[in-house]
Protein backbone atom coordinates (compact mmCIF):
# COMPACT_ATOMS: atom_id res chain seq x y z
CA UNK A 1 0.00 0.00 0.00
CA UNK A 2 1.36 3.40 -0.91
CA UNK A 3 2.00 6.07 1.67
CA UNK A 4 -0.64 8.25 -0.02
CA UNK A 5 -3.28 5.54 0.49
CA UNK A 6 -2.21 5.02 4.10
CA UNK A 7 -2.44 8.74 4.75
CA UNK A 8 -5.87 8.99 3.13
CA UNK A 9 -7.13 6.00 5.11
CA UNK A 10 -5.84 7.51 8.33
CA UNK A 11 -7.35 10.93 7.55
CA UNK A 12 -10.81 9.54 6.74
CA UNK A 13 -10.70 7.24 9.77
CA UNK A 14 -9.85 10.18 12.03
CA UNK A 15 -12.52 12.42 10.45
CA UNK A 16 -15.08 9.67 10.98
CA UNK A 17 -13.85 9.10 14.53
CA UNK A 18 -14.23 12.80 15.28
CA UNK A 19 -17.75 12.98 13.82
CA UNK A 20 -18.82 9.79 15.61
CA UNK A 21 -17.40 11.05 18.90
CA UNK A 22 -19.25 14.35 18.60
CA UNK A 23 -22.40 12.43 17.61
CA UNK A 24 -22.09 10.28 20.72
CA UNK A 25 -21.65 13.36 22.90
CA UNK A 26 -24.66 15.12 21.35
CA UNK A 27 -26.80 12.00 21.63
CA UNK A 28 -26.03 11.59 25.33
CA UNK A 29 -26.64 15.30 25.93
CA UNK A 30 -30.04 14.97 24.28
CA UNK A 31 -30.86 12.02 26.54
CA UNK A 32 -29.58 13.45 29.81
CA UNK A 33 -29.82 17.26 29.63
CA UNK A 34 -33.31 18.76 29.58
CA UNK A 35 -33.78 21.46 26.93
CA UNK A 36 -30.43 20.67 25.26
CA UNK A 37 -30.32 21.95 21.69
CA UNK A 38 -27.83 20.41 19.33
CA UNK A 39 -25.58 22.78 17.40
CA UNK A 40 -26.34 20.84 14.23
CA UNK A 41 -30.09 21.47 14.33
CA UNK A 42 -30.35 24.09 11.60
CA UNK A 43 -34.03 23.59 10.79
CA UNK A 44 -36.71 20.96 10.47
CA UNK A 45 -34.99 19.29 7.49
CA UNK A 46 -31.38 19.61 8.72
CA UNK A 47 -31.75 18.16 12.17
CA UNK A 48 -29.52 15.77 14.08
CA UNK A 49 -31.86 15.57 17.06
CA UNK A 50 -34.60 13.91 15.03
CA UNK A 51 -32.13 11.35 13.70
CA UNK A 52 -30.58 10.58 17.11
CA UNK A 53 -33.84 10.30 19.01
CA UNK A 54 -35.56 8.21 16.34
CA UNK A 55 -35.78 4.43 16.50
CA UNK A 56 -32.79 4.34 14.12
CA UNK A 57 -30.55 6.36 16.47
CA UNK A 58 -30.11 3.56 19.01
CA UNK A 59 -29.70 -0.18 18.98
CA UNK A 60 -30.87 -1.95 22.14
CA UNK A 61 -30.67 1.36 24.00
CA UNK A 62 -27.11 2.14 22.90
CA UNK A 63 -26.53 5.04 20.48
CA UNK A 64 -25.36 3.78 17.08
CA UNK A 65 -22.73 6.51 17.12
CA UNK A 66 -20.79 4.41 19.66
CA UNK A 67 -20.54 1.72 16.99
CA UNK A 68 -19.09 4.40 14.71
CA UNK A 69 -16.51 5.35 17.33
CA UNK A 70 -15.41 1.72 17.63
CA UNK A 71 -15.41 1.21 13.84
CA UNK A 72 -13.34 4.32 13.08
CA UNK A 73 -10.95 3.72 15.99
CA UNK A 74 -10.15 0.24 14.65
CA UNK A 75 -9.73 1.61 11.11
CA UNK A 76 -7.42 4.36 12.40
CA UNK A 77 -5.34 1.85 14.37
CA UNK A 78 -4.99 -0.40 11.32
CA UNK A 79 -4.04 2.51 9.07
CA UNK A 80 -1.61 3.80 11.69
CA UNK A 81 0.02 0.39 12.13
CA UNK A 82 0.42 0.12 8.37
CA UNK A 83 2.63 3.19 8.46
CA UNK A 84 5.23 1.52 10.63
CA UNK A 85 7.88 -0.21 8.49
CA UNK A 86 8.36 -3.02 11.02
CA UNK A 87 4.66 -3.78 11.42
CA UNK A 88 3.62 -7.31 10.45
CA UNK A 89 0.17 -5.95 9.48
CA UNK A 90 1.66 -3.46 7.01
CA UNK A 91 0.94 -5.53 3.90
CA UNK A 92 -2.52 -6.66 4.96
CA UNK A 93 -3.91 -3.49 6.59
CA UNK A 94 -5.75 -2.38 3.45
CA UNK A 95 -7.46 -5.76 3.22
CA UNK A 96 -8.50 -5.63 6.88
CA UNK A 97 -9.84 -2.10 6.49
CA UNK A 98 -11.66 -3.15 3.32
CA UNK A 99 -13.31 -6.06 5.14
CA UNK A 100 -14.24 -3.82 8.07
CA UNK A 101 -15.52 -1.05 5.81
CA UNK A 102 -17.67 -3.48 3.82
CA UNK A 103 -19.66 -4.17 6.98
CA UNK A 104 -19.55 -0.49 7.92
CA UNK A 105 -20.82 0.47 4.47
CA UNK A 106 -23.86 -1.78 4.89
CA UNK A 107 -24.73 -0.04 8.17
CA UNK A 108 -24.03 3.42 6.75
CA UNK A 109 -26.26 2.82 3.74
CA UNK A 110 -29.06 1.52 5.96
CA UNK A 111 -28.81 4.52 8.31
CA UNK A 112 -28.59 6.96 5.39
CA UNK A 113 -31.70 5.41 3.87
CA UNK A 114 -33.53 5.70 7.20
CA UNK A 115 -32.45 9.30 7.67
CA UNK A 116 -33.18 10.60 4.18
CA UNK A 117 -36.17 8.52 3.10
CA UNK A 118 -37.93 7.44 6.30
CA UNK A 119 -37.26 10.37 8.65
CA UNK A 120 -36.83 12.96 5.87
CA UNK A 121 -34.01 14.72 7.72
CA UNK A 122 -30.38 15.48 6.95
CA UNK A 123 -27.97 15.00 9.84
CA UNK A 124 -24.68 16.81 9.22
CA UNK A 125 -22.61 14.65 11.57
CA UNK A 126 -24.18 11.49 10.20
CA UNK A 127 -23.37 12.56 6.63
CA UNK A 128 -19.73 13.07 7.58
CA UNK A 129 -19.55 9.52 8.90
CA UNK A 130 -21.26 8.16 5.76
CA UNK A 131 -18.74 9.92 3.52
CA UNK A 132 -15.87 8.66 5.69
CA UNK A 133 -17.08 5.04 5.50
CA UNK A 134 -17.52 5.26 1.72
CA UNK A 135 -14.03 6.76 1.36
CA UNK A 136 -12.49 4.02 3.52
CA UNK A 137 -14.27 1.39 1.45
CA UNK A 138 -13.10 2.80 -1.90
CA UNK A 139 -9.53 3.62 -0.88
CA UNK A 140 -8.90 0.34 0.94
CA UNK A 141 -10.50 -1.65 -1.89
CA UNK A 142 -8.12 -0.03 -4.35
CA UNK A 143 -5.11 -0.39 -2.06
CA UNK A 144 -5.50 -4.02 -1.11
CA UNK A 145 -3.04 -6.42 -2.64
CA UNK A 146 -5.77 -8.97 -3.31
CA UNK A 147 -7.59 -8.71 -6.65
CA UNK A 148 -11.18 -7.62 -6.25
Amino acid sequence: MSSKNRTLLLVFALVGLGASSVSTFVHYQLLTTPNYESFCDVGSQVNCTQAYLSRYGSFMGVPVAIGGVIFFAIAALLAGMAGRPSSPARDNAAGYIFLLSTVGLAFALYLAWASYFVLNVFCILCAITYVSVIALFIISGGATKYPM
